[in-house]
């Protein structure tokens, strides 16, 4: 069963089209880079998956349950936080040559962390 799951999320800003119809589904122990151009939408989702920003369309669910987060400390009552541009928090392992093993180092070390 997916622990986060995003369906048909779309955000808009006036007349700015920011996403469109996204679905996201993220298993628990899943580590997933999000990547993507400039301007693509990736910080808006995040933030939406946050609570810094509301969809206009779609739906949220978190262990099945759908959500709604109007504020960050909605996301964060069951775990959902953002880090953004700490690139330290992998550390030496960090490599733009092998993308997979940076997240594979940066979730042991988180994994060794949570568990403490």
């Amino acid at each position: 069963m997916a622990v986060l799951e995003l369906s048909g999320v779309s955000k808009h800003f006036g007349a700015i089209q920011a996403l469109t119809d996204v679905s996201l589904s993220l298993r628990a122990g899943e580590v997933v880079g999000l990547m993507g151009d400039n301007g693509a939408g990736k910080s808006t989702l995040v933030k939406i998956v946050a609570g810094n920003f509301r969809p206009s369309h779609g739906e949220i669910r978190f262990e099945g349950e759908a959500v709604h987060f109007h504020r960050p400390i909605d996301a964060r009552a069951v775990g959902i936080e953002s880090a953004y541009s700490m690139v330290d928090l992998v550390g030496e392992e960090a490599s733009f040559r092998d993308p997979a093993g940076s997240l594979a180092a940066l979730a042991e070390r988180t994994a060794r962390t949570w568990s403490h």
